[in-house]
């Protein structure tokens, strides 16, 4: 690959920002303010040995991304700040939500009005407000007492990073209105709608009409808030989730489509191609289409990025410089660096430079050829290289997708995008044709979607495991060299660092081996108990009115990263939601093979549905399972009816509970008196004071007890008398 000097210094000051990007955030906690004498020690350091530049530039980009990183999350709740009642003022800076039953907002505080308080509180805020007086509207200004506290996300595999999400929006706490009131905002006090929210409203009127309009407005708006779960999967399935993100590919299509345009058009007027070159007419004018895009989409993270990207390219092309060149995408790489090191945090970030590299490689090794070839190693190489991020960041990856995006990717960016930008703009200006055209773009969806479709339905289309990260930087460089190094001698160890991938993992459990994972699911409990070649689910945690459910958002993506597509058993132990929400959406993806619950099994709508009763046992791989409560013709409340398991393994027993309480202990005290002895223990009822007797703890005596309880949860689980 042919690179000058000055490219190999700037792709090596771009690297060496970026190790220390990453060395940054993949740090477990802030370090100490002392960190940052490595800029001047480094500094020190390159004057007596020049050679050390990438450890000055290393340093710098751990630096800056903890400057960074203090400015996002300063000031912090203080703790003691938390669970009390706080008076704040401050102005609604976004509306999540909007409704008469609730209300969720960003709110920003006014941090003179807290002086007296003498503590921290966050700059910015997420409230939420049930039953709220009025409705909430931007930029109102109000004053409230809240109760906050601190953003914690749940901590699985797999799973999705809500406490990372909120720090890249910079909301620093959490919490909602116990009273308070807003200004009523007159009509001329009212902000009027951006041009982009007017559209959007305008859109989503006429939306019904089409089938497809969730795509139309995911493509045009970047808003995929509409887009259900099932069209998701069929995506994910086929490795073309990106056709929905307004990113570097939209944007670069339209870019290109805009200038290829008005290039030819420049060229048809000799008097203009005169005066300025109709290279240079058609570079600004897709310059200032990519920016218009980039303004429907919201100028989202992605976009911006992307922009950055794009707008670099275009700036090649007017100084007369290669579009792709090592030190222009270094430059790219960098400058997102320093306007946000939080981006490395980011799926899109690791795609889109690691796509436009390989491309640029490609392109390389294969001039001369013809353009349909270039254009199809190009696509086998990009669903080669975006195989490893997309496993590690979603636990899935699509083998069919070099072939499904060679279709697919050409359609959407230079036929369906730009006929989509057209009809919204002839929409927006009122012109009645808008209506045919979005019809015609209705079926052509459709058409698109029935191809997606069909190419899911591939009995192999994914790829469904979490690679561990020194597999895939082997992966990446063993891609590298296939591409590039064309007569290296040890260019057959590529497919070796290749297959890195697939071989670097955890080692599978053998005969008598068991693993036990509680998961964090808040304020409910789930566990997974896997065997040999057995698994059980024990609960699956809450489902909430709003949607929300663990099994979708916990469970689910755990099983991704174990490689777990189905499980034997899944036991309930009672109703409660907390305890049985989640299992709802288990059930529905079709990964429970078999269930088993306390009572009311109606509620689950499963064919393959039986009740657990004391004295039920089953072996896997060389693990006892065996249900201990309730016994037949049991009559109690819902906690007491509990499915009781201990697991006995050569290593010791475990004990699942569920929510017991007292009465149910001592049926089992006088049942099996000794038998109940445990090394671990699910703490019945999260730690409640209604349960864990003495007599009953004394029999169980573990060594572990786990107390699966939300954090400052209502109940104030675990109690103190139990822990």
């Amino acid at each position: 690959m042919y690179c000058n000097d000055y490219g190999m210094n700037m792709a090596k000051v771009a690297l060496s920002f970026l190790l220390g990007v990453v060395l940054f955030q993949t740090s477990r906690e802030l370090p100490s303010d002392y960190s940052l004498l490595l800029v001047p020690l480094c500094i020190l350091l390159l004057i007596k040995y020049p050679r050390t530049s990438p450890l000055l530039f290393a340093s710098l980009g751990y630096s800056w991304s903890f400057i960074f990183s203090l400015y996002v999350i300063y000031p912090q709740l203080s703790p003691q700040l938390e669970g009390e009642d706080i008076q704040l003022k401050g102005a609604v800076i976004e509306v999540k939500s909007e409704s008469h039953q609730f209300s969720r907002f960003v709110f920003s505080i006014d941090q003179a009005s807290i002086h007296q308080l003498n503590v921290q509180v966050p700059d910015n805020i997420m409230l939420s407000w049930y039953q709220p007086k009025q409705l909430i509207q931007y930029k109102q200004q109000c004053d409230f007492v809240v109760r906050l506290k601190r953003i914690l996300g749940y901590s699985n595999p797999g799973g999705l990073d809500h406490e990372k999400n909120m720090f890249m929006a910079g909301i620093g706490a959490r919490g909602y209105v116990r009273s308070g009131q807003c200004e009523v905002l007159s009509r001329t006090d009212v902000e009027q709608p951006s041009l982009r929210q007017q559209w959007i409203s305008r859109f989503q009127v006429i939306a019904p009409q089409y089938e497809n309009a969730n795509l139309m407005q995911a493509l045009t708006f970047g808003e995929r808030q509409d887009i259900e779960q099932a069209q998701w999967q069929i995506l994910r399935e086929t490795g073309t989730s990106h056709l929905l993100a307004i990113s570097g590919l939209h944007l670069s299509a339209i870019s290109l489509v805009m200038f290829f345009l008005v290039s030819h058009l420049a060229r048809c007027s000799a008097w203009v191609c005169e005066r300025i070159p109709a290279q240079s007419i058609a570079a600004v004018c897709a310059m200032v289409a990519a920016i218009f895009y980039a303004y429907l989409a919201g100028f989202s993270l992605p976009t911006q990025r992307a922009l950055i990207m794009v707008v670099i390219g275009l700036l090649a092309i007017l100084l007369h410089k290669p579009v792709i060149n090592i030190p222009l995408l270094s430059s790219a790489l960098l400058l997102v660096l320093i306007i946000n090191p939080l981006s490395v945090l980011n799926a899109g970030f690791w795609m889109s430079f690691l796509a436009v590299l390989f491309i640029f490689i490609v392109l390389k090794s294969t001039e001369g050829k013809s353009k349909l070839f270039r254009i199809i190693v190009v696509q086998f190489y990009l669903g080669f290289a975006l195989l490893p991020v997309s496993l590690l960041f979603f636990s899935q990856a699509s083998i069919i997708s070099p072939l499904v995006n060679l279709v697919a990717i050409p359609l959407v960016s230079f036929v369906l995008l730009p006929l989509l930008l057209i009809t919204q703009v002839v929409f927006l200006l009122g012109v009645t044709l808008s209506d045919s055209m979005f019809l015609i773009l209705d079926q052509l969806f459709s058409w698109l979607w029935w191809g997606l479709q069909q190419s899911a339905e591939f009995k192999y289309a994914s790829l469904e495991f979490t690679p561990k990260i020194l597999g895939v930087v082997a992966y990446v460089i063993g891609l590298f060299m296939l591409v590039q190094a064309k007569g290296l001698p040890v260019r057959h160890l590529a497919w070796i660092l290749l297959a890195g991938l697939f071989l670097i993992k955890e080692p599978q459990l053998k005969q008598g081996q068991m693993r036990l994972t509680v998961l964090d699911v808040g304020q409910g409990l789930s566990l997974v108990i896997e065997t040999e070649n057995h698994a059980l689910i024990y609960d699956a945690g809450v489902r909430t009115p709003s949607g929300f459910n663990t099994g979708d958002a916990v469970v689910l993506p755990y099983l991704k990263t174990r490689t777990i597509s189905k499980v034997d058993l899944a036991m309930i132990s009672h109703n409660d939601n907390d305890h049985s929400g989640g299992m709802h959406a288990l059930i529905s993806h079709g990964v429970v093979d078999s269930l088993m619950v306390s009572n009311q099994p109606q509620l689950y709508d499963f064919e393959n549905t039986r009740l657990c009763r004391a004295g039920d046992e089953w072996q896997w791989d060389g693990v006892e399972f065996e249900v201990l409560h309730p016994p037949k013709k049991w009559q109690s409340n819902d906690n007491n009816r509990s499915c009781v398991l201990q697991i006995k393994h050569t290593a010791g027993n475990i004990l699942l509970t569920g929510d017991i309480e007292k009465s149910a202990e001592e049926w089992l005290i006088s049942q099996y008196d000794d038998y109940l002895s445990s090394d671990i223990i699910i703490a019945p009822h999260h730690g409640s004071q209604s349960s864990s007797s003495y007599r009953f703890v004394d029999l169980v005596h573990p060594q572990t007890v786990v107390f699966s309880a939300g954090y400052r949860n209502r109940y104030g689980f675990p109690h103190a008398t139990i822990t």
